[in-house]
Formats: structure tokens, sequence, C-alpha cells
């Protein structure tokens, strides 16, 4: 995910790696605590006890079985139209690029040209004291 802004060139590109290695090396060991840590540490630390279903929750458990339900319904509709999801996604990409590196506005398209535009708004004085020899 971050690999593209490892890739780049110029002022953005030196800006924005550290950021990239960063977050890298931390969504790496997020995965590597995730599958097989928290398995383990669940396994060991929960034991199986009696459901006990609380009044004030029923209308929370019946929301999470609703939204796990549409959740479903709505991969097994990825799944079914791989396809169309392939065109989508290449379309998404296409339409990116052009708004990314064919916007002559785009905070990063100009950054490597290295100007500063600016102006100069006073003057300097100096003043110097001490001994005259």
């Amino acid at each position: 995910m971050f690999l593209p802004l490892l890739l780049m060139g110029g002022l953005p590109g030196r800006l924005l790696r550290e950021f990239a290695v960063t977050l890298s090396v931390a969504i790496g060991i997020s995965l590597l605590v995730s599958l097989t840590l928290t398995p383990m540490m669940c396994g060991w630390m929960l034991k199986a006890s009696k459901p006990r279903e609380q009044k004030r929750l029923r209308g929370f458990g019946r929301m999470l079985v609703a939204l796990q339900q549409g959740y479903g319904k709505s991969l097994k509709w990825v799944l079914n139209h791989t396809r169309l999801v392939g065109v989508v996604l290449l379309w998404h990409h296409c339409a990116e690029y052009l708004a990314v590196y064919l916007d002559p506005e785009n905070l990063l398209s100009g950054a490597g040209h290295r100007r500063v535009d600016g102006r100069d708004t006073g003057g300097s004085e100096y003043f110097v004291s001490g001994d005259a020899r």
C-alpha cells in the first residue's frame, strides 16, 4: 500500500519516505501479531461459558446479525461478478492516475521544480557597536 510512496522521486519522495517505511513496518508487525499472538492468547485466556443474553443487548445483537448478513450478501455478489469488479477497479486506477498526475495544480506535480515564489518585504539594518582602535 505504501510502495508508491517509497518509489516516488523528487522532494515529495524524500519527504514521505520515512513515513512510508514506518507505516509499512508497523503494519507488518501488526499483521504478525494478529495472525500469531492474538489467537494464541485468546485460546489461552478465554474459557467457554454458558451464554446468557442480556435484555439491553438484544437490539444490538440483532443489528450485528443484520450487518453480518448484509456483508455476506455483498461479498457473495462481488465473488459472483469478478469480471465486473475487475473492470471497475481498473477504471478507478485509471481515473486516479488522471486526477493525480495530469492535474497541473496538484501539490505533488510541481514539487520538483525547485522554485520558491515569494517577495522581499523589507530591508535589513545592521548596527555595529564597539571600540574603534
